[in-house]
């Protein structure tokens, strides 16, 4: 789900860094697999990390869209950032990480449903978002799924 046409890249006012940004949030989020869109986000953020693509603080996944802080330089393009995406490496080590970080990151937020992501539910007849995820959706999630979800 992480192509070119949905990329966005907004300058953001205080510090001129750029704001890489989908349009896939957890609204994408298969049915039973709450989550795999912020898990997505997370696998994303390591492997650019990895490949030398500098980022400020995090990323982060709402209900429409999926964020990265970067600090690229004048020589990365788009296209770049995207073929890393779709080229990235999972193994089940990986997932299984990002998994339990996700959960504990669960755990620490208020679960109580909020006024927008139930307006939000309504109107796109999905689930609200994200941070609802629950153990079994995200100890749900495979490898195959993130390839699938990357790819669509």
């Amino acid at each position: 789900m992480m192509h070119l046409k949905d990329v966005v890249i907004v300058m953001k006012n205080d510090d001129k860094l750029p704001v890489l940004v989908f349009s896939v949030g957890s609204a994408k989020d298969p049915e039973g697999k709450d989550g795999l869109a912020h898990l997505c986000e997370h696998l994303i953020f390591i492997e650019l990390t990895k490949r030398g693509i500098r980022q400020r603080e995090s990323a982060a996944t709402s209900y429409i869209h999926t964020s990265f802080f970067m600090n690229f330089d004048e020589d990365t393009k788009v296209e770049d950032i995207v073929n890393i995406i779709h080229s990235m490496e999972i193994t089940e080590e990986m997932l299984e990480s990002e998994k339990n970080i996700i959960l504990n990151e669960s755990y620490m937020t208020n679960v109580d449903i909020d006024k927008e992501s139930l307006l939000l539910s309504f109107l796109y007849s999905q689930k609200p978002d994200s941070k609802l995820t629950t153990p079994s959706c995200i100890n749900n999630i495979t490898v195959e799924d993130v390839k699938t979800f990357l790819e669509q």
